[in-house]
């Protein structure tokens, strides 16, 4: 975190006059009294700090959304060269999104308050087409070395009034100061939503009188601009500024939600157009207009146009004389094994359904919509459900605009229960969501303003088991055989590693590192993998293992620990404290059994006593058995988490949790030899 005095530093700064202000901000002229702080004042952990990050968004004269930004970077050390390279990635097709103005400049050192300006060369510029209509900008500044400043600005237009980008006040390094400008004629009216734990350091809010020129060219996107074609209009003018300062580096923690919930940044949305002499444009007024809006969309309605090639889908699908549920997991495994996702999600398709059917390839809506519409001539209730994924954080219910939502997915009513349909996936059950789409809710999308708020669920259940029965050999080595399953989220995790794997080896090394990261001498063998095309049925993995010298002999006693094998050797929550809340994506239980073989003229010197502990709210439990006979112990270990999120304010109890399964799967387990003394306490 940036120290004190650079606060005092910037509060300064934010009070002196216009001029030096201006002097700060402005490109291509660099003051290094206010742009290089003492290396002191920064964490020593920081590779490379923000100086300052300025954005200002207004609509220009074709009336797109244009967003021009300015930022300088101090690269401390070479682990912040990566901070001297910028990749931008936009919606080029038709337009749509374009970057303009581009320019950069490396401040090399060279003595004591001096600088050589290095400029960035339009050749040293890369464009690249992407898939699906993106282009990616690339620039690495020449001269990077510890020390120098990297300054860039650039100017990004969007041809749609409704989608405004999102300002980020934090980043993953720590900021100086952060300023966010809107600057807009009055007869628009924006929502402001504030993301992140950080506040506002100071607001501004500034009217004038002037004159608001525009040469319309309305587009396939720009449906909000006026029907005169150009002119200019003396109005009012509404310019707010944002202001953060000394914001710390963003920090990510084990099993935490969506970064766009917790990281520090601005959401604009316009609410209301009031053109002068015309109709308000209005829109989001409530969530059901918000619903008919997404339906009435042109993406959406021209999207089932053209049906001839869903109907010729449907004849090859003949489910006309199935059950309700074998007709749409039916209609979901055709979906997901003669599609392929182009792993893009979108509220809305990205294509017509006749190109969908030619190119056999879409975006998940494109998907779902499909399947939506088979399920629908095929006689099923079903709905599309708009939500945002958890990537793109959670709906802020305040401000009810569709620009919230980034996916469609589906609902089919199935014996008067709701079933949810992903169909993207031809290596997940029908009944299985990705874990991207567990956000809590969605607006199930019904025409004539019934849309309404549903809850998601998930009805696959995430269990690993694991089995082993080994034997110990005169040098502590342990051989015999692993047993694994998986059901729910791991056995689709595992399908997916499964599926990249190109050798044998890359199986073996996949377990190593699972389960005997920690262990030299392993070596596994005969590993059998079921049929993961059978989505529908527990992932099974068979294998013999031998691993060298694990067990401890001395004297007429071995020592030795049966979880050799277990997930949990270290607490996976260690800070002292945290700051974010915990979120699994899923409850899961994991339950080891192992049966040890032993060893003839061994007994077990004490048994261990069976242990179960829980958290206050009982969803976390933990519980340990053993049994015995005079050949065999049975030793089982169960873990349960039956809540997919607990609250910061739940830290402590979790983590206490997890270090008491560590403590207890780390016990020692000693066998004697018969007759052997029995050690004093």
């Amino acid at each position: 975190m940036i120290k004190k005095n650079i606060t005092f530093f910037l509060l300064f700064l934010l009070l002196t006059t216009t001029n030096a202000f201006a002097q700060y901000e402005k490109f291509g002229k660099l003051t290094p009294d206010l742009n290089k702080p003492d290396y002191s004042l920064i964490d020593s952990t920081s590779a490379a700090v923000v100086i300052f990050d300025i954005a200002k968004l207004n609509i220009n004269k074709e009336l797109e959304i244009e967003m021009e930004t300015h930022k300088r970077v101090l690269i401390k050390n070479e682990n912040g060269y990566n901070h001297g390279t910028l990749v931008i990635v936009y919606y080029g097709k038709n337009n749509y999104e374009k970057i303009v103005d581009l320019q950069a400049i490396n401040w090399v050192p060279v003595g004591k308050n001096k600088y050589k300006k290095v400029k960035l060369s339009k050749k040293d510029i890369f464009k690249e087409n992407l898939s699906n209509g993106n282009t990616q900008l690339k620039f690495t500044l020449p001269d990077l070395t510890p020390g120098c400043i990297v300054e860039y600005k650039y100017t990004f237009r969007r041809d749609n009034l409704r989608m405004l980008p999102k300002w980020y006040f934090q980043t993953t390094i720590p900021v100086m100061y952060s300023q966010f400008e809107t600057d807009f004629p009055s007869f628009f009216n924006f929502e402001f939503d504030l993301k992140g734990s950080l506040g506002i350091t100071d607001r501004t809010l500034e009217t004038y009188e002037g004159n608001f020129y525009f040469r319309n060219q309305r587009s396939t996107y720009n449906t909000s601009a006026p029907s005169v074609q150009t002119g200019s209009i003396r109005t009012n003018f509404v310019k707010n500024n944002f202001y953060m300062t000394d914001i710390p580096a963003f920090e990510s923690e084990p099993f935490s939600p969506s970064t766009n919930n917790l990281i520090s940044a601005l959401d604009v949305s316009l609410r209301t157009i009031f053109w002068p002499n015309a109709s308000p444009s209005e829109f989001f007024i409530n969530w059901e207009k918000t619903g008919d809006d997404i339906l009435k969309d042109d993406d959406i309605a021209n999207y089932f146009k053209e049906t001839s090639d869903i109907e010729d889908d449907l004849k090859v699908l003949s489910v006309d004389s199935l059950s309700a549920e074998a007709k749409a997991e039916k209609i979901y495994t055709y979906i997901t094994k003669t599609y392929k996702f182009n792993d893009d999600l979108g509220l809305f398709p990205d294509k017509s359904s006749s190109k969908l059917h030619k190119d056999k390839m879409g975006n998940a809506s494109s998907l779902n919509l499909l399947y939506f519409e088979l399920c629908k001539l095929s006689g099923l209730e079903v709905y599309p459900v708009a939500i945002a994924t958890k990537g793109k954080g959670a709906v802020n219910h305040r401000i009810q605009s569709r620009n919230q939502f980034n996916n469609i997915i589906i609902e089919v009513i199935l014996s008067g229960k709701s079933v949810f349909v992903d169909a993207t996936d031809s290596l997940r059950a029908f009944n299985h969501l990705p874990s991207y789409d567990l956000n809590g809710e969605g607006l199930r999308l019904q025409k004539d303003s019934k849309s309404d708020w549903i809850t998601i669920t998930d009805l696959a259940s995430t269990n690993e088991f694991v089995t082993s029965e080994f034997k110990i050999d005169n040098d502590g080595s342990i051989y015999g055989f692993i047993k694994i399953k998986y059901t729910g989220f791991q056995a689709l995790n595992f399908r997916h590693d499964f599926e990249s794997f190109s050798d044998t080896s890359k199986i073996e090394d996949f377990f190593k590192d699972r389960y005997f990261s920690s262990l030299d001498g392993i070596s596994l063998d005969s590993i059998v993998v079921n049929d993961i095309s059978l989505v529908n049925e527990p992932t099974e993995i068979n294998m013999a293992f031998r691993l060298e010298n694990y067990a401890t002999i001395s004297g007429d006693r071995i020592y030795i620990n049966p979880l050799f094998f277990s997930v949990y050797k270290k607490n996976p929550f260690t800070k002292e404290k945290r700051r974010f809340p915990i979120d699994y994506d899923y409850t899961f239980s994991d339950k080891i059994t192992i049966i040890i073989d032993i060893p003839e003229g061994y007994e077990v010197e004490e048994q261990m006593k069976p242990i179960q502990f829980s958290s206050p709210d009982k969803n976390l439990i933990f519980r340990k058995l053993t049994q015995y006979n005079p050949s065999k112990i049975y030793y089982i270990s169960d873990l349960k988490v039956l809540a997919e999120k607990f609250p910061n304010n739940k830290y402590e109890i979790v983590k206490e949790f997890y270090q008491n399964v560590v403590d207890q799967q780390s016990k020692t387990l000693v066998l004697k030899k018969v007759g052997g003394v029995t050690n004093e306490k």
